[in-house]
């Protein structure tokens, strides 16, 4: 395979000497092609695709992320903040964009500003108080604004209560400042709970069909999330909103459930890797690292990894995780040992003496998922999700893009017959 790469400077000032250790973080933009075109296959060519791409795309940079998906037979790209819709609006994004938080006025002049004159920017709307803000926005510009109303059925965040839909809809139908484009609810428990995932939308379900004369058909229903859309089919409606998926993560949480085994084929489009700085031996009964946690049974080989919880590596995983580390063309698994301190983490070289030495690279999170190192597996170790576990990687740490060349799409059928999406009225 054909390989460039892009190297992203750190976002934040950084000494020369932590560039010369290559700590960085690998994101391969071409899996992440082929993730979405798995994504494709498992609901089809007719429920559309909204890739959620907030805080900063995960960590994995936002702007170079919605770049590449600008390519690729996405619909909407979603974000929580202003800020964020600015980001992807200053790199010339031509994807509509939602934004999810509540908002009541965007800054003007500005790309955002544009971008809501041009009917780009969507938004959700949370209550009737907000949707009555969102007209006179739009009133005030003197455009029509593209809105997605929430409805609140278990997971009690964001989002109108369900007593309160019908006046919202109403309310939408008498004005033309707002144009319903999403009618949707969010799961609470999708990557855990079946039951209560469906009861969450045979709630949603109901309310469509109570509600139905007041939705347009050109209204777009949508629930799932990359763990609903795995699950089944019914979860698709017209669109769903995918965060996770895209990143290739997902199935190895539902792996003992019932699943879309056609999601078994995403694919880890990030790798961590650093170098080892220094070695040393120990004695048996010698303790490493902050609170004399571990202690050596044997003599012990120690390697010094310059990453620490300040990159995002975290203190849960001291004792418990272990590394990859290259000796040659080959990779072995070494055991992290002791407290992560704040910039360093050390493991234990051992088994692998004398063929790993200073300067032999390490990685702290791998792309396979049989290895100890798969970021769901270090997550699982830390008691965190995924995505935690991906939000908290430091943006000191270098972003290496990789693989930028476009895989040909391939779209097929989904591998489950299409549901309707929408409950026929007084159903």
């Amino acid at each position: 395979m054909y390989d460039t790469s892009e190297r992203i400077p750190p976002r934040l000032t950084q000494p020369k000497a932590h560039l010369s250790i290559a700590s960085e973080i690998q994101v391969d933009l071409q899996r992440l092609a082929l993730n979405v075109g798995v994504i494709r296959r498992l609901i089809g060519r007719e429920v559309e695709l909204c890739c959620v791409i907030k805080a900063d795309a995960y960590g994995l940079g936002a702007g170079r992320i919605a770049r590449w998906m600008d390519h690729l037979p996405i619909d909407l790209l979603a974000v929580y903040t202003l800020d964020q819709a600015e980001q992807l609006c200053k790199a010339n994004i031509a994807k509509p964009i939602l934004v999810l938080m509540p908002i009541h006025d965007v800054p003007r002049p500005g790309p955002v500003y544009r971008a809501v004159v041009s009917g780009r920017m969507h938004f959700v709307v949370h209550d009737l108080a907000h949707l009555n803000h969102l007209i006179a926005l739009a009133d005030s510009i003197g455009c029509r604004l593209p809105i997605h109303i929430e409805v609140d059925t278990g997971m009690s965040r964001g989002g109108a209560n369900v007593a309160d839909v019908r006046e919202m809809l109403e309310r939408v139908a008498g004005t033309r400042a707002v144009e319903l484009h999403g009618f949707f609810t969010h799961f609470s428990s999708a990557e855990s709970d079946d039951r209560a995932t469906s009861a969450q939308l045979a709630a949603f379900n109901a309310l469509v069909a109570e509600l139905g004369p007041l939705i347009p058909e050109s209204c777009r229903l949508h629930a799932a999330s990359t763990h609903a859309m795995l699950r089944d089919p019914k979860y698709h409606l017209d669109m769903v909103r995918i965060g996770l998926g895209w990143t290739g993560f997902g199935p190895e949480v539902l792996r003992n459930e019932v699943h879309l085994a056609a999601g078994d084929a995403l694919q880890p489009i990030v790798t961590w890797t650093s170098r080892l700085v220094h070695t040393k031996w120990i004695e048996p009964g010698t303790t490493v690292g902050y609170g004399r946690m571990w202690a050596a049974a044997r003599r012990t080989r120690v390697g010094l990894v310059p990453v620490g919880y300040a990159d995002g590596y975290p203190v849960a995983l001291s004792n418990k995780a272990v590394v990859r580390v290259r000796v040659g063309t080959a990779w072995h698994e070494a055991p992290v040992i002791g407290r992560v301190s704040m910039d360093q983490l050390t493991i234990d070289l051992t088994d692998l003496a004398p063929a790993a030495g200073v300067g032999a690279v390490v990685e702290l999170i791998g792309a396979d998922p049989a290895a100890g190192n798969h970021l769901p597996t270090l997550a699982a170790l830390a008691n965190l999700q995924p995505y935690m576990l991906l939000c908290g990687l430091s943006p000191r740490i270098s972003r290496v893009y990789r693989n930028q060349i476009m895989p040909k799409p391939q779209v097929e059928a989904p591998s489950q017959p299409a549901q309707s999406a929408r409950p026929a009225a007084g159903a």
